[in-house]
């Protein structure tokens, strides 16, 4: 019956982030199609590791600064061979006060697929990964070098920007003395694993009435609350709109969830957290014209895991939007294609 269809359309995989032991970090060169569903902050793992991407693909148009990488997602399309593995990459300019502005510059979304055949991953556990030339990657991103430290040589980077970042970091210590162990501090997000499960229930999106929001807002006067008392202070102190409590009645039997996955189902409706609601145009895909489609959702509960300051990004819903077709480029070598991410905020 109708309610079968609608719950068929509604399968939502949730993600999660999970702490990574010290003594058993996340190889960099990790095999994603093995299983593991994704990584948030650290460097990025690049699907294809032969034609990676330049950083000026990611440049924040508003401090000309390289965003940062904030999350990937190994999210495959089986029925489509050129798309057997797939890989999402997300990045994002740090600097708050860019993110003022218009958000289409201070976020970039890639897209990267390969055929079930390819020279970089074997089709069946039994044979062994084949080796590759891995071009050189910038010490602080991991995207193409183009350029290395002027004094030693050895140390690769993708621009000046990075490589003022590293020598500030700990390279000045080491660059004469490679031999000399020297902890760096990095500038890049903490590197959590995104774990993701199938959600058990699809919870409806009810109106919610006058009534409810005046006792909300009574409900959060109170020094703790019975009841989601965490998901309130963690994201809604002031958050007493009829949008927002829409949203948080849809997370609330998984609030630690920061990412929901909607794949390529037809009619999926992704939350919404403001009046302004999801856009009602999506630019078609610049390669091949097809339209696009809503493929997954960053929640506000992820900011939890980032730097905070009075300068950092916020948001409400990051929807993921992407082509339908899981086309590829024209040309061979652009393998990392741009997707489109709208951002949506809490209502004023």
């Amino acid at each position: 019956g109708k309610e079968e269809i609608s719950k068929e359309k509604a399968e939502v995989f949730l993600g999660f982030v999970e702490e990574i032991p010290q003594d058993d970090p996340l190889d960099e060169n990790l095999d994603f199609p093995d299983g593991v569903n994704g990584k948030i902050g650290g460097k990025p793992v690049w699907l294809d590791p032969i034609h990676i991407p330049s950083s000026q693909r990611v440049i924040c148009s508003i401090c000309q600064n390289p965003m940062r990488f904030l999350l990937q997602i190994y999210a495959p399309h089986e029925e489509l061979d050129r798309a057997y593995h797939r890989t999402l990459y997300l990045f994002m300019c740090p600097d708050g006060n860019c993110h003022k502005g218009n958000f289409t510059s201070t976020f970039k979304l890639l897209r990267c697929q390969l055929t079930r055949e390819n020279p970089y991953y074997e089709s069946t556990e039994e044979e062994d990964r084949p080796k590759v030339q891995v071009p050189q990657r910038c010490e602080v991103c991991k995207f193409a070098a183009s350029s290395a430290c002027g004094k030693c040589k050895r140390v690769k980077y993708c621009s000046k920007n990075h490589q003022i970042e590293d020598w500030n970091a700990g390279h000045k210590a080491s660059c004469q003395n490679p031999e000399l162990e020297t902890k760096k501090t990095p500038k890049y997000f903490k590197e959590y694993e995104l774990c993701t499960e199938k959600e058990e229930e699809r919870i409806v999106e009810e109106e919610i009435t006058d009534a409810e929001i005046s006792e909300k807002i009574e409900k959060s006067k109170e020094k703790e609350e019975e009841e989601g008392g965490e998901l309130d202070e963690s994201f809604f102190k002031t958050k007493t709109d009829k949008f927002s409590l829409a949203f948080q009645k849809v997370v609330k039997p998984y609030p630690d969830q920061c990412l929901r996955y909607y794949g390529w189902q037809e009619g999926t409706q992704p939350l919404t957290v403001s009046k302004s609601g999801l856009p009602q145009q999506i630019p078609d895909c610049n390669y091949c014209g097809s339209k696009r489609m809503p493929e997954f959702q960053v929640l506000p509960q992820l900011l939890n895991y980032l730097p905070v300051s009075t300068e950092s990004p916020d948001w409400g819903c990051l929807t993921a939007y992407c082509c339908k077709e899981s086309c590829n480029s024209s040309n061979n070598e652009d393998v990392y294609l741009e997707e489109y991410l709208h951002r949506e905020d809490f209502s004023e």
